[in-house]
């Protein structure tokens, strides 16, 4: 059995990953700050701001991806005045442009994927499953297969 080895790494991950070669890591997962939320606690990012800032981050992302990696995305819109922004929509679409193929899109609770310590900060999720090259047929979906 393979040796695992895990490093809790504190910055700024466009800074942080710079330090990685070239398709090093098989998984990412990110759930990043949300356009005008907490802005007490990280300043926030105005929604018409926001694909401009995140675009670095998954330039890298995609950089040190394996090519048969896998990047989950947990980020939903904020509701404004009954509207659902749309900056993740946004990023989507110009993640794509960066070489992202989108492949699955999920709503739904934390209690299947999260242990009880942390379900009453997670309430709910969206993930937005990405890609570097076509997914095969059995890439489909593992990271529900226990759910």
């Amino acid at each position: 059995m393979k040796k695992i080895q895990t490093d809790i790494l504190h910055g700024d991950c466009v800074d942080i990953l710079k330090k990685y070669p070239d398709s090093f890591f098989d998984l990412l997962i990110t759930s990043p700050p949300y356009a005008d939320s907490r802005k007490n606690t990280y300043g926030g990012i105005k929604p018409e701001k926001y694909v401009v800032w995140f675009l670095p981050r998954t330039e890298q992302f995609l950089r040190v991806l394996k090519p048969s990696g896998t990047f989950i995305l947990n980020i939903k819109e904020r509701v404004v005045d009954g509207e659902r922004s749309t900056y993740v929509l946004e990023l989507i679409l110009e993640m794509r442009k960066q070489g992202w193929l989108r492949t699955e899109e999920s709503i739904g609770s934390i209690k299947k994927l999260c242990v009880k310590s942390c379900q009453r900060y997670l309430k709910n999720i969206k993930i937005n499953v990405l890609y570097k090259n076509p997914m095969p047929q059995e890439r489909s979906r593992p990271w529900l297969a226990k759910c």
